[in-house]
Parts: C-alpha cells; structure tokens; sequence
C-alpha cells in the first residue's frame, strides 16, 4: 500500500513540476501567448499574407511567359536576319575592258 501510496505522490509531484515548467517564471506570460495565436487580428494578417504570396506566385509566372515569348521572339528575328544576309547577293565585278 504504501508503495502505491508513494507512486501517486510521486505522480503529482511531477505533474505540478511540468505544469510550473510550461507556465515559466511568468505564468500571465503564458496566457497572453495563447491569446494572439488565436487573435483576429492575426488570422486577418496570415490571409493578407497568403494573398500577397498568391499575388506574386502569379506575377512570377506571367513574367517567365513573356521571357518565353520574347525569347521566342528574338531568335526569330535573329534568325531572319541571318537568312537576309545570306540571300543577299554580292556586287558583281564590273567586267574590265581590254584595252588595245
């Protein structure tokens, strides 16, 4: 019995240590902790930043369309460009005159 006894005490014993560990050396502290995680004012600012993210994930995106596209764009030209210069046909050699 005794030991059993001594088993409970020692159970409240721990159970009063870890609740005087998770309250710290300011138990009000702990309190107000718990308040602002759940504080409208903070879920209000998380899905403004959540639609920021979304904002910009979407800018990202149209951004890296344009660069494909005018990558697609400049290799076209340059590539008419160089067909241009290569069609373009050499001045021909005015013919001498033999001279008598």
């Amino acid at each position: 019995m005794s030991y059993i006894k001594n088993f409970k005490g020692f159970q409240k014993a721990e159970e009063k240590a870890s609740k005087e560990v998770e309250a710290g050396a300011n138990p009000q502290m702990v309190k107000e902790e718990d308040v602002t995680l759940t504080d409208p004012t903070l879920k209000e600012l998380s899905a403004k930043i959540l639609q920021y993210k979304t904002q910009i994930n979407l800018w990202e995106k149209e951004m890296e369309t344009r660069k494909t596209v005018l990558s697609a764009d400049i290799a076209k030209k340059a590539a008419a460009a160089q067909t241009a210069a290569a069609n373009q046909t050499q001045p021909a050699a005015t013919p001498v005159a033999p001279t008598t």
